[in-house]
């Protein structure tokens, strides 16, 4: 989803705008905009895979996937430009299963960026740990 969007009215008839942004788009100045709260949220890194041995030896699980980023700024109207590219990092995929024994796991790979423009940045998760024996 695009540009969900949600109003609501304040006191002495001001009225705030909420935009929830899922997929990457570029983003125009309201005219009348005073400030903007922008939440920004970097994507989730992928769980390691575990570690395959045979009967009787060690083997465990690959580490959980990691959470990303939060980045929250309360910005003045005047330092936002017309128009902000928006950018969704995408999540990080899970490490490759393994199929032959007495192999340790893979790593899951790393989430990827969030932004709006350059005002806030936040960053994915770092790759997530593999199991080993």
């Amino acid at each position: 989803m695009i540009g969900k969007t949600n109003a609501i009215t304040l006191g002495s008839g001001a009225t705030a705008v909420i935009r929830e942004y899922t997929s990457s788009t570029t983003w125009t100045k309201p005219a009348g905009l005073k400030y903007a709260y922008v939440v920004c949220l970097g994507a989730g890194g992928g769980g390691g895979s575990g570690r395959r041995g045979a009967t009787d030896t060690n083997r465990c699980g690959g580490g959980g996937g990691a959470g990303g980023q939060i980045v929250r700024r309360f910005i003045k109207a005047s330092l936002i430009g017309s128009t902000e590219n928006i950018i969704i990092g995408a999540g990080g995929a899970g490490g490759a299963a393994i199929i032959t024994n007495n192999t340790s796991g893979n790593s899951g790979s790393a989430g990827g960026q969030s932004s709006f423009g350059s005002l806030v940045i936040a960053r994915g998760s770092n790759n997530n740990a593999a199991g080993g024996g």
